[in-house]
This record gives structure tokens, sequence and C-alpha cells, in this order.
């Protein structure tokens, strides 16, 4: 843990004590401990904190991070405050929003509390140059740095965004274009992939505003190997479709040999996506496995170790949303609670019970 000081807009060095290590910071408490002391300029310090991630482009999950609350609440998920999407644009009432969402419960409704600012995917250095640098904006990119993305950086992007542990960042999910990576995967976002990518080439954030979609960047994905392709907008095939009878379109229908060569063609379709973790599932099995020593269905109990193997036996399991995401009207904190371990056959059948609708004969065990 690296321990950074803090500098005003004036220049002038505030007294508090700030840790940053890996992915995120810590601003110690105000009345601190016999051991670290105090942290006098800790309401200073807080919306200069917010203010320099926010010129930075880096957004972030900030965590009640006092001892009490690590015992009483020890996975993190359960400390979350609020995210930086979620804070008021002014950064000093942005900062009272997290002070007073730090008290919640508790019969203290100012105390100054140990927080942690968690940037998840940028690292420590990034995080230090920013807090520290007097909320100074990263210099903009040049046509020469976005040479310097390879192959191997796009490869890690795709990666990151496949496993669901891509760096936080405000890129879109692409309206456009998509990339085809090639092995059969979802297509993706070409700016977001690119962006990514950029960000590893160049070992800094990077955020939309950064660089423009469009030919220069497509070109240089489509030079290391991927391709990019224009969507196919078919939103309006999801409608109902309207009723005919046969010999109304019979004239229409493509014949076997026409069937033969359409049936290989690839449309891509546009839905509405609801945002979700791609991290906590992950932490979810590590954490039923921890306790359980394997994973096992909810439903069936099926031993899939037995059958598959422990390598293979993982690939069977979906961790389920007892309550629908795509039900949520608004965005909504998703804790270990509100999970469910399912086998991919168990969890496509709770699906469709739940879109039946309720089952009162049948109460899926949490």
């Amino acid at each position: 843990m690296t321990a950074i000081s803090i500098y005003d807009h004036n220049g002038a060095q505030l007294n508090a004590r700030i840790d940053v290590e890996d992915d995120h910071i810590v601003l110690h408490s105000h009345s601190g401990n016999k051991v670290t002391g105090s942290n006098p300029d800790y309401r200073l310090a807080l919306p200069l904190i917010i203010e320099r991630l926010r010129n930075n482009s880096i957004d972030f999950v900030s965590y009640l991070d006092s001892e009490a609350a690590r015992r009483a609440r020890p996975d993190m998920l359960d400390r979350v405050l609020l995210t930086s999407v979620e804070l008021d644009p002014d950064n000093d009432k942005a900062a009272m929003q997290i002070i007073r969402k730090s008290n919640e419960g508790s019969k203290s409704h100012g105390a100054w509390r140990r927080l942690l600012f968690q940037a998840e995917g940028f690292p420590e250095h990034a995080l230090i140059d920013a807090v520290t640098g007097c909320g100074k904006i990263l210099p903009p990119i040049s046509t020469g740095d976005y040479a310097k993305v390879q192959r191997a950086h796009i490869k890690a992007a795709i990666e990151e965004i496949r496993q669901g542990r891509e760096r936080a960042n405000r890129f879109a999910e692409g309206r456009d274009y998509c990339l085809i990576v090639g092995d059969g995967g979802e297509p993706l976002p070409p700016k977001k992939v690119f962006g990514l990518a950029l960000a590893n080439a160049l070992n800094r954030p990077i955020s939309p505003e950064h660089f423009s979609s469009g030919d220069r960047i497509f070109k240089i994905l489509r030079d290391r190997g991927f391709e990019v392709v224009e969507r196919v907008k078919t939103s309006h095939l999801e409608e109902e479709p309207a009723q005919f009878e046969r010999d109304d379109i019979e004239p229409l229908l493509p014949s076997d040999e026409e069937l033969v060569a359409l049936e290989g063609s690839k449309k891509l379709r546009l839905h509405f996506k609801t945002e979700r973790s791609g991290a906590l599932p992950k932490r979810y099995k590590q954490k039923f496995k921890d306790q359980n020593g394997k994973l096992i269905c909810f439903r069936c109990a099926k031993d899939y170790i037995a059958e598959y193997g422990a390598e293979m036996a993982d690939a069977c399991f979906d961790v389920h949303h007892i309550e629908m995401v795509s039900e949520r009207e608004e965005s909504s904190i998703t804790g270990m609670d509100d999970l469910q371990l399912l086998c991919s056959n168990c969890h496509r059948v709770t699906h469709r019970e739940m879109r039946a609708g309720p089952t009162p004969t049948k109460t899926l065990p949490r």
C-alpha cells in the first residue's frame, strides 16, 4: 500500500492520510486510531479525490471500509455505498452524499469514516497520478499512440470484456458497427474494444472522449486481424408478425437451393441489453465452492463432477438472479443473497417458469 500526498488547487499540501493499492484508494477516517493518528483534512480531501477521478474519466465504486464495518460485513458487496454515476455532479455535494450514506443505520449523521474507492481495472500508478495530479486531465491521444495498439492488446481487451472484468469505463455498446472476433463469440463494440486495447498499450486510463470511432480505428482493428462490419438493424422484425394465409406468401418463399444459401448467412439483431455485473457471478461461484467444497445445483443436486470431472464440471453451472434483472426499472445493488446456483438445464426451466407466472406449489431454495 502506497501512502500519497494530496494538494489543493492552490498547491498547498493537505494534512490527509490517503493510501493507494492495486485498483483502490483508501481515505482514512477523520479520527484515526492510536497507531495511525488522525486525518485532519479528511473533509477537504474527499471532494478532491472525487473531482480528480472524474477529471481523468475513472469510474469508481465507494465502500464503507471502517474496521467495525469490515468485521460486521466481511463481504465488500455488503459495504457498497454509491457508484460514481450515482453521485451529484457537484463534487462537494457528492462528498456529502457519501458521508451521509456511510452513516446510515448509525446514531451519527456526520461521522467521517474510513472509505475505499475501487476503480476496477485501473493500475495503481494511474490512480496515484490522477489523485495527486491537481486535477489535470491526461494529455490527448495522438495518431502515433493509435499505432501502438497491437494484436495482443486487442486480444487482452476482448478477454477483459468476455470475462466481465473490463476496467470501469463509459464506452457504449455500439449501435452501427460491431467487431467479429472470428472464434464464434458474440460480436463486440469496436470502440470499446479499441479503447481498452489502447489503455493496455499506453498503460493509462482511456475514455470515449479521447478518440472518435470511425475508419481510422476500424483500419487498425482490421490490420490486426479482426473484422469490423456494419450492423444489420432488424428491430422491426421483433414485432408481432402479421398473419397471412399460406397461398399469400407461397410465391415469396425461397426455393430449396435458395434456402441452402440463406441458411449460412449471418444477421445481427439489436436488442436493449440490461446491464449486469460480470464479476459478481464469478465471486458467487467461488464463495459457494469455498463453503461447500464444490458447485451443486439447488434444484437437481446432480453430481456433475462424477460425470465430467472437476475441471469441466464448472461449465455446467449458471448463477441465477432470483428476481429477474430485466424486470428492474432502474439500476440497483445485487448481493449474494439475491443469487442462486443452478445447472444450465434447471436454469432454463426456472426462467420459463418465471415467465409463465408464480409457481406457488414449488419454492426454490436460495
